[in-house]
């Protein structure tokens, strides 16, 4: 087959003047303000999963739960235990994979398709936040990408090498990059499994034994891990009944594209408008057939089968997971650009990612984006709350996944505030924070949550004792609330609209009488604003049996049923015989629509009997941003 190795013709010193240039352009964007974000979920769900006392313990309990290889891991182990694990040494390494990834763009792109295609397909992914966002992270995608590039990179010297010494060294290094790959992350392994296929097909006589000898040897190197690896990809997913991913349409691909091209329309024009216009002025003939047919299989494969399997299976596509083969569709189209490089090349490429980069960082406010829930603002948000209100005046909660989420960055703080509360895993578990909320004892009560499904009815038990908003701080998935006592000068917190439903205490709810009092109303009639929270209360006394009796919320389309969610009455303490209030609160999920009938009742569906005493349906204001990074905050 036709397939380019290595370019032996002479590179000019224009392009690698350029390229040096925009090597040092996306080092310098993924480099700047490293350690001063706020640290991520993903990034304290690593480093929570390194506080055991042996190897054995990590593997156990730090990577078996993932949906990870071992490799990083194991190296943020050991890595740890000299850098620290502060915000920038951290990220440091990810940060040094993600550039050196520049540079092996650049030279693959250059042997497959010339100069001017590698310095366009080099400025691309220099400036794309894609690639910017992940080589910041302490996750395993920058050096995932970085190894299956060089995977690629050693596969280009097999190709052109006939020595056998030569040969040698480079199947090592091949098998070494390709089982670093696999360590790294599994949708890696299936680029390099790809890669490995095409491989045999590209390559002949002795270059393609060593390219099956150097496949071979990264297997053998990776046995260690295949128990592990069976027992992982055993979960099917991320998705699915215990998972956390949904089942993607076909507006991932959009969202995907919007997300490469920084979330900008003009970004987007300028490069597509510079490749097709230079590609057409300039192209002086067809490129690699046999490269450009690589470039698409590459490109495609991963994300077409990655969508399939999340529907058919379990659920696994995320943006993230395309960085390992993004680069080669990159290159797939911009291989219609002239092989020669040009002054004006030169001067045009390095004018149009400079400007390019400083509108996304000014334009886009790229550095005062979030892409991820935050955690160090909620803490600053409660140490500023105590300078203002005194310390020891309010009590503080948090709903993250662990303590070790919440206090992890009180380390920035010299007087941290100091929670009291951290974890709701589920509506289950309200009933713990209804106690924390009933023995508060200070005039003030903050509340925050971030990276969750939060229970909105939080905020109603914090409002039975604290009915005044002092402060509400939206951010993305992420939120921080500040009440107060009625007499503090604040403020009630008023609802956008209320309904009172008419209860009669004398009908029991039982098993031959189970829907009670029912609110009822088209959607358009209780619609105020995006991501508002419509909640119920229900005034309620339970005789028997606490299981069976549920606040539901329910969204009807003619006579489907659309939106089917509940509490259970014994997430809320309840007591038999006892009265006390239930709540169901929820955004309204954007897929209902206006037209949509919205209704709230209490189901009792076991031995027992319910008396309904009140029934109060009201709606306020909600973060209309909440899952949207793109708004400046």
């Amino acid at each position: 087959m036709n397939f380019p190795g290595i370019d032996k013709l002479k590179e000019p010193a224009s392009s690698r003047q350029v390229a040096v240039f925009l090597c040092l352009l996306g080092a310098l964007l993924r480099f700047w303000d490293l350690g001063n974000y706020s640290i991520t979920a993903d990034e304290l769900s690593v480093l929570d999963r390194l506080r055991f006392g042996s190897f054995s313990e990590l593997i156990l309990h730090g990577v078996v739960p993932d949906f990870h290889p071992a490799g990083v891991q194991v190296f943020m182990y050991y890595y740890c235990k000299l850098a620290g694990t502060g915000e920038w040494a951290i990220r440091f390494p990810f940060f040094l994979c993600g550039t050196l990834a520049l540079p092996l763009i650049y030279l693959i792109c250059r042997n497959w398709f010339g100069n001017v295609s590698a310095i366009f397909s080099l400025g691309i992914c220099s400036v794309s936040q894609l690639f910017i966002v992940y080589s910041r992270l302490a996750r395993p995608y920058a050096p995932g990408l970085f190894f299956c590039l060089l995977a690629v990179w050693f596969l280009q010297l097999i190709l052109s090498e006939d020595k056998d010494r030569k040969l040698i060294g480079y199947a090592v290094a091949a098998a070494l990059s390709m089982v670093a790959a696999m360590y790294t992350h599994y949708l890696a392994f299936f680029f390099i499994v790809l890669t490995g296929i095409t491989g045999i097909f590209l390559l002949s006589g002795k270059s393609r034994l060593y390219w099956i000898l150097s496949g071979l040897l990264a297997s053998l190197l990776f046995v260690p891990h295949i128990n592990l690896f069976i027992l992982q990809t055993g979960y099917g997913g991320v998705g699915g009944p215990d998972g956390w991913l949904s089942v993607p349409d076909l507006s991932f691909f959009k969202d995907f594209i919007a997300y490469f091209f920084n979330h900008s329309l003009l970004i987007a024009f300028l490069i597509v408008a510079s490749l097709g216009l230079l590609s057409a002025l300039n192209f002086t003939g067809k490129p690699i057939i046999s490269a450009l047919m690589v470039c698409l299989i590459w490109g495609l494969l991963p994300p077409i089968f990655f969508y399939v399997y999340s529907i058919k299976v379990n659920p696994i596509l995320q943006i993230s997971g395309l960085i390992f083969s993004t680069p080669f569709l990159v290159f797939g189209f911009t291989a219609m650009m002239p092989r020669k490089f040009t002054l004006f090349h030169k001067w045009f490429s390095a004018i149009l990612f400079s400007l390019l980069s400083l509108y996304t960082v000014y334009g886009k406010n790229f550095y005062s984006r979030r892409f991820f829930g935050e955690y160090r603002a909620l803490s600053a948000y409660a140490e500023n709350a105590d300078i203002v209100f005194g310390k020891g005046k309010i009590t503080h909660t948090l709903n993250v996944e662990s303590a070790f989420f919440g206090t992890y960055s009180l380390r920035h703080y010299t007087q941290p505030p100091e929670y009291v509360f951290y974890a709701i895993p589920q509506r289950d578990s309200l009933a713990l924070f209804r106690k924390r909320v009933d023995d508060a004892t200070t005039d003030y009560f903050s509340f925050g949550w971030s990276n969750l499904v939060n229970p909105y009815e939080t905020l109603d038990l914090i409002r039975e004792k604290y009915p005044c908003l002092v402060e509400r701080r939206w951010l993305y998935n992420a939120e921080w609330y500040l009440f107060a006592k009625a007499g503090k000068g604040f403020s009630v917190d008023m609802p956008q609209f209320s309904f009172s439903v008419p209860c009669d205490s004398n009908i029991v709810l039982s098993d031959s009488n189970p829907y009670g009092s029912t609110f009822e109303k088209p959607i358009k009639e209780v619609y105020v604003s995006a991501g508002q929270i419509v909640t119920c209360m229900a005034d309620i006394m339970v005789s028997g049996t606490l299981q069976g009796t549920e606040l539901v919320m329910e969204v009807k389309r003619g006579n489907e049923v659309v939106y089917w969610r509940s509490s259970s009455a014994t997430a809320f303490g309840l007591e038999s015989g006892k009265r006390k209030k239930i709540y169901y609160a929820s955004r309204i999920p954007p897929s209902i629509k206006q037209d949509d009938l919205l209704r709230f009742y209490v189901w009792q569906h076991a031995k027992a009997e319910v008396k309904m005493y009140q029934m109060q349906i009201h709606s306020f204001p909600g973060n209309p941003g909440l899952y949207d990074f793109t708004l400046n905050r």
